[in-house]
């Protein structure tokens, strides 16, 4: 009787060992589940981030719009380079004229930090030439109201393909 008693134990244990290695399996891959999803997730925020435009700060915005307000057909503006030396922001760009031809040119906004609005700008040139100050001034003081707007922040990306990006259509 102690034979049958014994191999009723051992059945029983032999389940309990059975149900012990089918549990500690289904952790194994719940764990495993949990760290392919992390990393799928990690993965996925990668593809998200490197899929978003450049953007810049808010005086490439108000350098941008002081631009766009100078030209007669802003719409036909293409940012070509984007350069950022401490408070010296430099736009270069190509815009079609009112006779239908491409010009390259460039703008360089001067920033001054200013305690009433955030943001003034010191000069602008255009092409190395200075505008007027009392255009400067009538600028400067929308600058508010163009920060209020939002204007586009997204700059282009850099031209890794020589001067064959450059060509005009």
């Amino acid at each position: 009787m102690s034979d049958i008693a014994r191999h009723g134990n051992n059945s029983d244990d032999e389940k309990n060992v059975a149900k012990r290695i089918e549990e500690r399996d289904a952790e194994k891959k719940k764990k495993k589940k949990m760290i392919l999803g992390g990393i799928g997730a990690f993965l996925l925020l990668i593809v998200i981030y490197g899929l978003q435009p450049l953007v810049a700060g808010p005086v490439y915005g108000i350098c941008k719009t002081y631009l766009e307000t100078r030209l007669r057909y802003p719409g036909t503006i293409r940012v070509v380079q984007y350069d950022e030396f401490g408070p010296v922001l430099r736009i270069f760009y190509r815009y079609t004229d009112e006779f239908g031809g491409s010009r390259s040119e460039m703008i360089e906004c001067i920033v001054a930090p200013d305690t009433t609005q955030g943001y003034a700008l010191r000069d602008i040139k255009i092409n190395r030439k200075s505008i007027d100050p009392e255009e400067l001034a009538l600028f400067n003081s929308t600058i508010p109201g163009v920060v209020l707007a939002e204007p586009d922040l997204r700059i282009p990306p850099e031209n890794k393909g020589g001067l064959e990006g450059l060509k005009v259509d």
